[in-house]
């Protein structure tokens, strides 16, 4: 039942209309789940969407990325020999996102303090496994 739809001379008691609108609320949920599963149309009629999951395998190995991009990456620092040298020093990346994490932390004096204590990271995944 929508709760809109009652009238003011109902009877329903208040755990009634709760009830009800807990239902409602949960029945709105699974539609949207529906639509963001690209198994029900959405307004513009495209049945496709971004929050539906999808895999890009590699065709050289096993690998499998959740990302196109991560695929490229995968596929540029495994079977390509692609590699990213830092022109301040001896760091070779197999990655570009990782030459630029190193190029902040060593060169450029980024960090990431703990707003709980002295903690000092060079890294932000190393604050965040601190914490």
């Amino acid at each position: 039942i929508d709760p809109s739809c009652l009238d003011s001379n109902s009877s329903m008691k208040e755990s009634d209309e709760i009830s009800a609108t807990i239902s409602y609320d949960l029945i709105q949920q699974n539609k949207r789940k529906l639509a963001y599963d690209g198994q029900s149309d959405n307004h513009s009629g495209n049945k496709e969407d971004k929050y539906v999951h999808k895999e890009y395998p590699c065709d050289h190995c096993d690998f499998t990325a959740s990302e196109a991009e991560d695929l490229k990456g995968h596929k540029e620092s495994k079977h390509e020999g692609v590699r990213y040298p830092c022109e301040q020093c001896d760091y070779i990346a197999a990655r570009a996102e990782h030459l630029k994490r190193h190029k902040e932390s060593k060169h450029e004096g980024v960090q990431y303090l703990c707003d709980q204590c002295d903690f000092v990271a060079a890294y932000a995944r190393s604050l965040k496994r601190h914490k």
